[in-house]
């Protein structure tokens, strides 16, 4: 049995480092592996689209369980639902930093840290609000402890092409062990969170399984479309070798999140019955009533599709353009994790003399500016240092979100509430995490086959025929997404003519990566409208609103 005694309250930078490095880790992972994918083929003999299926289905088994571990929470207890949780991480970072081969890798990370996380981050949120005071100190976790998510996205491809490069990639899975150990031993400082009613929910398992598979389902259609395309397929769809669509055909991303769509809707009807009945729900309905929260959770994923897709674009920028290897390439992205921290540890006093809302729009639109200006560089900046000013920006506007959303949130439902509110907010965070990196890869290729060409034709060196022989290499490389190395396809080329296409292949890719953040900024732009349904009001009426609570 876990002992769940309280003891007696810790220093708040001691609890803040605690939950914080909880927050980090988990993160982490979410970009740690991108950058390792190459290596990971070779130590376990697998092949790049394995590597790539178990980084998918890490992140969906994080959306697809999220509400169902924030209702496990309220019914076996915050905390040990946190500890239990971070006990499943350990194992399971343990089992993949020592994995022999891919199924054991998938069966350590993707299923095991998948449903770690999905216990711990919900149950995280409502141990804030019994260890740290209302006011200065809670708005000070709920600052750092979010930024301290986007500062572990920010640094995986860091750590990751460090450790990938000059040692090994298990060291990284093999710290997190060292890291849940150290929250584990320090678990008797942290202040239970029991529910106000005294009462222990029911589990609704109806609800679990509509929520798993409609949550799923629909993560799964959206990460279908950096291989297949939002639309149509780029390349055929199988399903145990069989072809089921073929290229043109209608991409299983619409099919997908159709049906993920319909089953989310069944799931929300399903509660709502279920509650007029009196039953037990795995969320309530109550919660999609409140426009704290629905605006709260839709600014999130806003937040967190536009650093995604900042993140996945720059990365590629690095390595493809200015041909950095992964260290260099994941360095390039220090500065926004600088600022994110800088900012989001500073939002908590700004709060003393501002609305959070307006600090909230006031980031939203720096973050966009931020964006913007990464877009344009990309079409003229020589390296990574000329990125600098720009994620300063980006890292500033992420910070000042993060460090006021949390408390609006949480602050306007009752306390046997925060659990259920904090599963909705990290699986709408999870749905803005796949739909940035997949909105952003298929930019990307319908960005570059459209400017090819154009490029190409203007061409005063390649001869008509070099022309269409180029311009369908570009297309076909772009359509099936090969990998296929410029290269291998320039062998016995004359100098001149490899050196021109190797400058159309280079403005073509700075295009379409400075186009597609830019497309990004705009779609994220509709996520300043969510703010507008936030409540406007000042850090002492919302310590007052948590003390009433």
């Amino acid at each position: 049995m876990i002992d769940e005694k309280n003891e007696h309250p810790s220093p708040i930078l001691l609890l803040l480092v605690i939950m914080s490095s909880a927050q980090f880790i988990f993160t982490l992972d979410t970009t740690f592996m991108n950058v390792s994918i190459t290596t990971l083929v070779k130590d376990l003999n697998t092949t790049v689209s394995g590597v790539q299926g178990a980084i998918t289905f890490y992140a969906l088994v994080m959306a697809a369980f999220m509400i169902a571990g924030a209702k496990v929470g309220d019914i076996i207890g915050r905390k040990r639902a946190f500890v239990i949780g971070l006990i499943v991480y350990g194992i399971g970072s343990l089992i993949t930093g020592l994995a022999p081969n891919l199924p054991v890798l998938i069966l350590g990370w993707s299923v095991l840290e998948g449903l770690g996380a999905a216990l711990v981050m919900p149950a995280m949120i409502s141990l804030v609000i019994s260890n740290f005071e209302p006011g200065v100190d809670r708005m000070r976790a709920y600052a750092v402890i979010p930024a301290a998510a986007a500062i572990g996205a920010a640094a995986g491809p860091i750590i990751g092409g460090f450790l990938t490069s000059y040692l090994s990639w298990r060291l990284g899975f093999l710290m997190e062990v060292l890291v849940v150990i150290f929250i584990l031993f320090m678990r008797g400082r942290i202040k239970d969170a029991p529910l106000e009613s005294g009462m222990r929910p029911k589990f609704d398992y109806a609800g679990l399984v509509l929520s798993v598979a409609g949550l799923g389902i629909l993560v799964y259609g959206i990460i279908l479309a950096n291989t297949y395309g939002f639309f149509k397929c780029r390349v055929p769809f199988t399903i145990a070798g069989k072809q089921v669509l073929a290229i043109g055909d209608i991409s299983p991303t619409i099919l997908f999140v159709i049906v993920g769509l319909v089953i989310i809707g069944l799931f929300v009807l399903w509660e709502i019955l279920w509650h007029r009945r009196g039953k037990s729900t795995l969320i309530s309905p109550e919660l999609l009533k409140n426009m704290a929260v629905v605006c709260g959770i839709s600014t999130n994923m806003f937040q967190y599709f536009l650093m995604a897709g900042a993140i996945f674009s720059l990365s590629l920028f690095a390595q493809i353009v200015l041909g950095y290897d992964a260290f260099t390439a994941g360095l390039t992205i220090l500065p926004l994790s600088i600022s994110v921290f800088l900012v989001a540890a500073a939002g908590a006093r700004l709060a003393k003399r501002f609305y959070p809302k307006r600090i909230i729009q006031v980031g939203f639109i720096v973050m966009l500016v931020g964006t913007a200006l990464l877009g344009l560089g990309m079409g003229k900046n020589i390296s990574g240092a000329d990125f600098i000013p720009s994620l300063l920006v980006l890292g500033a506007g992420l910070g000042l979100v993060a460090s006021q959303l949390n408390n609006i949130q949480q602050s306007s439902v009752e306390p046997e509430q925060t659990s259920e509110t904090s599963g909705l907010n990290y699986t709408f965070q999870n749905l803005g995490t796949s739909l940035g990196t997949a909105i952003a890869g298929a930019l990307i290729i319908t960005i570059l086959i459209t400017t090819s060409p154009s490029l190409i034709q203007q061409s005063t060196v390649l001869t008509p025929d070099q022309q269409a022989s180029v311009e369908q290499y570009m297309n076909d490389r772009a359509q099936k997404a090969s990998s296929e190395s410029l290269d291998s396809f320039l062998q016995g080329q004359p100098p001149e003519v490899a050196q021109e296409v190797e400058s159309i292949s280079v403005s073509a890719q700075r295009k379409a990566l400075g186009a597609e953040i830019i497309l990004l900024s705009i779609l994220a732009a509709f996520g300043f409208l969510a703010t507008l349904g936030l409540p406007k009001r000042k850090i002492e009426e919302t310590a007052a609103l948590d003390n009433v609570a």
